[in-house]
């Protein structure tokens, strides 16, 4: 029978079974497939989020501040909602969620917040280091991650990830402190940098002392390459430099915080030299070099050391 039955039989019978394939419209999908249906439930939300969600995303602003609104009046308890929505896939919403999270100050929400620093969205990464702002010491625990925020590619999350950091103060040395002791001192300095410029009170010298008096070797080496990088002025990490270029056991901490003093501030320039010249009697000649180089850099008569 199938060899009596012409081409145009079989083009018939192809029209029957297929008129999807030749019209060019799209055919039912498989079982269990197919895109989600408007309003569904979004991953990773539960029922509840997904409705706040939903009007977070009404293209009516008034109904979306008047859910901002509802949450913040929440207070705390809107936390749990408002952890979930920074998971929305949608950046409006993480956003928003961020709003709320601003106004409400809520710590329990900064373990949620870290992973926004990392968003894709430029707003989002940037409401989340004003939230970790606005959260002082509580922060402390994200300070690794604001210090990477801190050299974001865009300078509109740089500030408020900066001023974070500064508001941390003390607490923020040693996440400064580990990140100096894993980088090149070119990125090492960026932070500090950074802090510096923005003319805030973070105590720089203070986190650079703490610095020059750690166990490791290689960190005291990079912290005294760092504040040369840097040159943040006078003050108590000046002292703690001579004392390393005279007492370090490591005589490579010992050259590296000499060639930083070699750019001693002027307001130290007489203590830093009085100092510099006791290292001349060390006994590693590289040192003693060093630390002739850095007299000579700063207008001192030195003869070279033999």
């Amino acid at each position: 029978m199938a060899q009596s039955l012409r081409p145009v039989s079989i083009l018939a019978l192809l029209l029957v079974l297929a008129p999807a394939a030749v019209s060019g419209e799209p055919g039912p999908p498989p079982a269990g497939e197919g895109a989600p249906k408007p309003g569904g439930r979004r991953p990773g939300l539960t029922p509840e989020q997904q409705a706040w969600a939903d009007r977070l995303l009404s293209r009516l602003d008034d109904e979306r501040q008047a859910a901002i609104d509802e949450l913040t009046a929440m207070g705390v308890r809107a936390s749990p909602l408002v952890a979930g929505l920074f998971n929305s896939p949608a950046p409006e919403v993480r956003r928003a969620a961020l709003d709320v999270a601003i106004a409400v100050r809520d710590p329990e929400l900064i373990p949620d917040c870290t992973g926004a620093l990392h968003d894709r969205d430029l707003s989002v990464r940037w409401q989340a280091c004003r939230f970790l702002g606005v959260m002082g010491e509580h922060a402390s625990g994200v300070a690794p991650d604001l210090l990477d925020a801190m050299l974001d590619p865009s300078r509109r999350v740089q500030h408020p990830a900066t001023a974070a950091v500064a508001g941390l103060g003390s607490v923020a040395f040693d996440a400064l402190i580990a990140h100096m002791g894993r980088t090149s001192p070119t990125l090492a300095a960026r932070p500090f940098r950074k802090l510096l410029a923005s003319g805030s009170a973070f105590p720089m010298h203070d986190c650079f002392v703490k610095a020059l008096g750690h166990a490791d070797e290689g960190v005291r080496s990079q912290a005294a390459r760092v504040f040369r990088a840097v040159r943040p002025g006078d003050g108590a990490a000046v002292d703690a430099l001579i004392r390393a270029a005279l007492e370090d056991p490591a005589a490579g901490v010992r050259i590296e915080a000499a060639a930083a003093l070699a750019e001693a501030p002027s307001e130290a320039r007489e203590r830093t030299v009085r100092g510099l010249r006791e290292g001349l009697k060390d006994p590693e000649k590289p040192v003693r070099t060093a630390i002739a180089a850095a007299l000579r850099a700063l207008g001192e008569n030195v003869e070279e050391p033999r």
